[in-house]
């Protein structure tokens, strides 16, 4: 593809090979411009190779972020141009939002027509560009979540609780890998009820260690250990959670009755909770019914 015009009418960027620093002589560089721009030259060699031919635009925005993440340098100089990003975040936050909630899968009792054979190969190219599609997505949100979670004063950001917000929601990601990235990102607003069950809050993530994790949640309205204020931030968070964990699709080795004692224990822990505190779960179940309505319109 063609680079983009340099300020010298030059081209920077044709193809996969890296931009060239143009100075005049080496020496002439200061120490941390040549070291960053190393970094940048690296980071564009990753972008670029492999594939240099069709790469996917959420390829190249997610080899991206990944450097933003990392680097001091490139991560400060992003978080003061937070404004013109923010945008991009939350329309990919609220598509992912809205494909987590709605899961059609496919319909594999479907009686093909006379036309089946003939479209067939048209109809697997077009599967197989929406699965990269959909992965494509999944990896630039987790990108976006380690961007956040690297930033010391998210609160500061433009549409700070908007972010607030699209990060609580993706704590009920499917994916374990969002589930945590989104915890670390609500982490960096420094609230202290959740700063004090964060290690927690992650075991419910991990299936490991989910059963003994949850045990340690006191959330009996009548007698709770927790704060009023404690209350308020860990369960809807908890909601989110465990309702990922209630509808999340297991691999051919876990057994029905596992999944069953899963249910079991997840809806007997929610009776601890106050009706009012039931909210969130109800929010979330009828999240797919809310979601798919205008398309039934």
């Amino acid at each position: 593809g063609g680079g983009v015009g340099g300020a010298d009418g030059g081209a920077v960027g044709g193809g996969a090979d890296a931009p060239e620093y143009a100075a005049a002589e080496e020496g002439s560089v200061p120490e941390g411009v040549a070291a960053l721009w190393a970094e940048v030259q690296s980071a564009w060699a990753e972008v670029t190779s492999p594939p240099a031919v069709e790469t996917e635009v959420s390829h190249l925005a997610t080899q991206l972020l990944k450097t933003l993440a990392a680097s001091g340098p490139l991560h400060g100089l992003a978080v003061r141009h937070a404004g013109d990003l923010m945008p991009h975040w939350h329309e990919l936050a609220r598509d992912q939002l809205r494909l987590a909630a709605v899961d059609v899968p496919a319909d594999s009792d479907a009686i093909p027509d006379a036309d089946a054979d003939a479209e067939a190969d048209a109809e697997a190219a077009a599967s197989s560009t929406s699965r990269r599609a959909a992965s494509g997505g999944k990896k630039l949100l987790a990108e976006w979540l380690r961007f956040f979670a690297a930033v010391e004063a998210p609160r500061r950001l433009p549409s700070a609780d908007a972010l607030y917000g699209e990060a609580s929601a993706l704590v009920g990601h499917p994916l374990p890998a969002v589930q945590t990235l989104a915890l670390d990102v609500l982490a960096r607003w420094g609230q202290p009820p959740l700063l004090k069950y964060r290690k927690q809050l992650g075991g419910l993530v991990d299936g490991k260690t989910f059963r003994e994790t949850l045990a340690l949640f006191d959330v009996d309205a009548q007698g709770s250990t927790l704060a009023a204020d404690e209350r308020s931030l860990l369960l809807p968070l908890l909601c989110r959670l465990l309702f990922a964990r209630l509808t999340r699709r297991v691999g051919r080795g876990s057994s029905k009755s596992g999944m069953a004692s899963t249910r079991a224990t997840v809806f007997a822990f929610f009776g601890g909770f106050a009706p009012a505190e039931l909210r969130p779960l109800l929010d979330l179940m009828l999240a797919p019914i809310a979601a798919a309505a205008p398309a039934t319109l």
